[in-house]
């Protein structure tokens, strides 16, 4: 037994990441706006146990929200997903009420898993038309854009289904109209058909992801200077390039004048300003000095 004059909300938090993430649910009460809005009579929520232990029954349509919306603020959306498909038709104020309180929470949610939820929500709602469906605000392209984009990181249990998915692209291209979908829509929408066709034959899917973006990554630029003949002076350049060279006056050096020495070698930003001839470098790797 709960008391409906208890309202859900978030505990305070002190920056950004408190703000998303979920964390203890605060139940305020003497809150006249929302007490103003319980319908006459009980003042409770009963939700009956299973003999199992392992879940509640929901007797009415407002206390399966209220459960709903507790469940959005502890981020339960397995819980959510299973509760989807039992959302109604949405009449009284006690009802609006709550399902404004969802819909508030639910479209700023970053999760995943949130997203499909919101998705089964709008599925379920889909066929109250004027009623539930007016009350729901999200902006379905979106939800259904990032649901595409981040299929592969949504659990088992929340899930579409390929026929629920499907319709909501379709309840979505028939509310544009005129407008075509995003590309990455359609695409989804076109292997959705062809996944869902009773037609057993394979069939090809056009993909057209709009225009490909511009991409200037250092491994996009083909190098072919290696096959530029090369001037005379170029090659006279090469070819004399460290011929001029001598040992250093001191062969046999150790402790602090060692390292002193190799780090004028190798004092310079780079191979392009390295100090070392390449006949010293020999010599030093293979031991000689």
């Amino acid at each position: 037994l709960v008391s409906a004059l208890a309202e859900p909300v978030r505990s305070a938090g002190t920056g950004l990441v408190e703000g998303i993430l979920p964390k203890q649910l605060v139940f305020r009460r003497g809150e006249a706006a929302w007490i103003s809005n319980l319908a006459e009579g009980s003042r409770h929520y009963y939700y009956p146990v299973h003999i199992s232990g392992t879940f509640a029954f929901t007797p009415t349509l407002s206390a399966s929200l209220y459960l709903l919306l507790c469940r959005f603020f502890t981020w339960s959306f397995a819980d959510i997903a299973g509760m989807a498909s039992t959302i109604s038709e949405v009449s009284t104020s006690e009802e609006k009420q709550l399902w404004d309180r969802i819909h508030l929470l639910a479209g700023s949610a970053h999760h995943i898993d949130a997203v499909a939820c919101c998705l089964r929500l709008a599925f379920a709602t889909a066929p109250f038309g004027g009623t539930t469906a007016s009350v729901l605000r999200w902006d379905m392209s979106r939800l259904l854009f990032e649901y595409v984009r981040k299929r592969h990181l949504v659990s088992a249990a929340c899930a579409l289904s390929c026929q629920q998915e499907l319709h909501l692209l379709d309840l979505l291209s028939d509310t544009q109209g005129p407008s075509p979908l995003a590309p990455e829509l359609s695409v989804r929408r076109s292997i959705l058909q062809a996944l869902t066709s009773e037609d057993d034959s394979s069939r090809e899917v056009s993909l057209r992801l709009g225009p490909h973006p511009e991409d200037v990554g250092f491994d996009r630029t083909v190098d072919q200077t290696y096959a530029v003949e090369m001037g005379f002076l170029e090659r006279m350049s090469a070819a004399f390039h460290d011929v001029a060279y001598s040992r250093p006056e001191t062969e046999k050096m150790s402790h602090v004048d060692a390292v002193i020495f190799l780090d004028s070698l190798f004092s310079g930003d780079g191979m392009a300003t390295l100090n070392a001839p390449f006949p010293l470098l020999y010599e030093l790797f293979t031991g000689t000095v």
